[in-house]
């Protein structure tokens, strides 16, 4: 076969395999989702003291943010590998509460489920007034391209001070094109 633009992807299918025998694909990180979350009642975007962006939820307000996602044409379903990244701190040392991420996924068409947490990863995470990045690894949750993500972010109790979250990001695996070793329908060419 010779190659051409019209079928370079075709092509190099089975050099960009995708597979756990190989790296596995590249990492590829999204850009910060803070913009795209949905608020919770009373949680407000704010430039915090140091002039960041911030969804700042209030002393009292437990329920901060939904944020979704679709999982692109170049997610690498083979390997599965998905991480959020949450960067958070409190605005006062009173309130050391716990932030926890609920992840959902669905299937276009179909109904929404659960997402397991990886064992071993963080399922909450304990605050403080220190920004600290907190990774949750969602891997091996038979992840497909076009899967809708929901990601929910709730708080333990905080009656004084408020959460601040300064990114919520996602890193994934990612191949050049979306691959599929069993299902040739599934390799697509990029526009």
């Amino acid at each position: 076969m010779k190659l051409s633009l019209n079928n370079f992807l075709y092509g190099i299918k089975q050099i960009v395999t995708g597979n756990t025998t190989t790296d596995g694909g590249f990492l590829r990180d999204t850009h910060n989702l803070i913009g795209e979350s949905v608020l919770a009642t009373s949680v407000t975007y704010i430039a915090d003291g140091s002039g960041y962006p911030v969804l700042n939820a209030a002393a009292s307000i437990t329920a901060v943010a939904a944020i979704p996602f679709i999982l692109p044409r170049d997610y690498d379903e083979a390997v599965d590998v998905f991480t959020v990244e949450v960067v958070a701190y409190m605005a006062g040392a009173t309130d050391t509460p716990t932030l926890t991420l609920d992840p959902d996924k669905q299937v276009i068409g179909s109904a929404s489920s659960q997402m397991a947490v990886s064992s071993g990863s963080l399922t909450t995470a304990a605050l403080s007034t220190t920004a600290t990045k907190y990774t949750f690894s969602l891997s091996a949750n038979g992840l497909l391209r076009d899967t809708l993500v929901k990601l929910t972010l709730t708080s333990g109790a905080h009656t004084t001070d408020a959460l601040r979250v300064l990114s919520v990001r996602i890193t994934y695996r990612s191949t050049l094109v979306s691959y599929n070793e069993f299902a040739s329908d599934r390799v697509t060419q990029l526009r």
